[in-house]
């Protein structure tokens, strides 16, 4: 294939990308031997010059880098490819194409207490926040929860709310664009509002949020976003304790002619009683 793809201006580009995937895949394994020889490809193709060819972005492969050696122990490493993620967005100056990598280099920058680089990424993201990519929703309500993690872990309260209702504001439009079912979070806003002094009714209602964005309004059970939430966590418990891991799929038989015969309101009704026996 990368014989093939060579005449692609983005060869180097689009292999780099690649092979960063796959030793992601191989770090979630825990399998650092592998996931180390792929490192050091990926970043041989940092210095590639040649005519005609994408230059290879540094950034997110620093910052992976970063995230592998402390993975696998090694804070001096970390630390260095740290710095040199730091310094190349100097250059390169976007978070957009890279947002999914740099939050994870977020969040360990918060597990090791390195503040100064974390509010430097952070702040890439202030200009980003009117930005219009439907892709890059989900991403700004990404960064508003690490936002919201961070601020908490240093004790800005009124930072944390207002992040809070960031979030909430992201979520409405989401559900704009998705259902037009805006009426609950207007009320999350609300009570937010009315308990901006008490931190911990604030942290509540997060969690009543976090519930109802991952149930079924209907049947009350986990919706796709709390199952994949929910099948993510079993899958590295199991992944951890070296256990089995299933799933069970079911369907209900002739329910299109139940429900066709009986009306979409019995259709419920015999849904929200399958759901009570599961």
């Amino acid at each position: 294939y990368y014989e093939y793809a060579k005449q692609n201006q983005f060869y180097y580009f689009n292999k780099a990308t690649v092979l960063q995937s796959l030793a992601e895949i191989h770090v979630m394994k825990g399998e650092y031997d592998d996931a180390g020889r792929i490192v050091k490809e990926v970043l041989e193709l940092i210095s590639v010059r040649e005519e005609g060819y994408r230059i290879v972005d540094a950034v997110p492969i620093y910052m992976f880098v970063s995230i592998y050696n402390h993975k696998i122990g090694k804070d001096a490493e970390r630390d260095r490819y740290i710095a040199l993620a730091v310094e190349a967005m100097k250059t390169e100056k976007y978070v957009i194409e890279i947002y999914e990598t740099s939050l994870k280099f977020c969040d360990m920058l918060l597990e090791i207490n390195r503040y100064d680089e974390f509010e430097n990424i952070m702040s890439y993201y202030k200009d980003c926040k009117d930005c219009k990519d439907e892709e890059f929703q989900d991403g700004m309500m990404s960064v508003q929860r690490i936002l919201m993690k961070y601020y908490l872990k240093m004790g800005k309260f009124s930072e944390y709310i207002g992040c809070s209702e960031a979030f909430l504001a992201s979520y409405d439009n989401k559900l704009k664009n998705h259902n037009k079912d805006i009426k609950n979070i207007i009320n999350l806003r609300t009570n937010l509002n009315d308990t901006i002094v008490e931190i911990d009714e604030i942290k509540e209602y997060s969690e009543k949020m976090r519930i109802k964005a991952e149930t079924d309004e209907l049947t009350g059970l986990a919706n796709r976003t709390g199952y994949n939430n929910y099948s993510e966590m079993m899958f590295e418990k199991a992944y951890s304790e070296k256990s089995l891991y299933g799933v069970a799929l079911i369907d209900v038989d002739f329910f299109k002619q139940y429900n066709d015969r009986y009306g979409h309101l019995k259709g419920d009704e015999c849904l929200k009683s399958i759901a009570y026996v599961l």
